[in-house]
């Protein structure tokens, strides 16, 4: 998910700066090309009709994008969330790659087995992680739903890496 670690940590990075750059990227258009992009990106997930494509990486980074632009008409612009939530968000997504992703061959076959039986739930659970995702988005008041749900969201990118073997 190179290209989400690198926007939460350009969001992040503008945002403690107090970077101009911040004005562009909570315009209302950037709700609509994000939203758009989370759809797409969304339905490719589901389908998976294109495997060489990471699906995770534009919805997971289309869902930051559209909270970021969104969220920002709600809150004041120096609210430690707008440069905590983008750094824990790529942190977090560093730590997953890093820990599961790299280290899927050291997986012993009887949690393989078990991890291929539960793949039978994979659309359910993918869409059920998606749907709080972007649910998410319009729990303002309950602003801690999004890092949570994003977080079940790598963990469950994890999950399908380490069967892809």
């Amino acid at each position: 998910m190179p290209i989400f670690i690198l926007l939460c940590l350009s969001l992040g990075y503008l945002t403690v700066n107090e970077n101009p750059l911040v004005g562009y990227l909570i315009l209302p258009e950037t709700i609509y090309i994000g939203a758009s992009l989370m759809a797409l990106s969304g339905l490719g997930l589901l389908i998976n009709k294109i495997p060489q494509i990471d699906w995770h990486d534009g919805f997971a980074s289309a869902t930051v994008l559209v909270w970021f632009a969104d969220w920002h008409s709600e809150f004041q612009h120096d609210v430690p969330m707008f440069y905590l939530f983008p750094f824990y968000l790529a942190l977090m997504s560093a730590f997953v790659f890093l820990v599961f992703i790299n280290q899927r061959q050291a997986i012993d076959e009887q949690t393989l087995s078990i991890m291929h039986k539960a793949q039978h739930y994979n659309l359910l659970v993918t869409l059920a992680i998606m749907a709080l995702s972007i649910g998410s988005l319009f729990m303002i008041e309950h602003f801690l739903i999004f890092p949570i749900a994003m977080t079940l969201f790598h963990f469950k990118y994890a999950f399908n890496r380490c069967l892809e073997k």
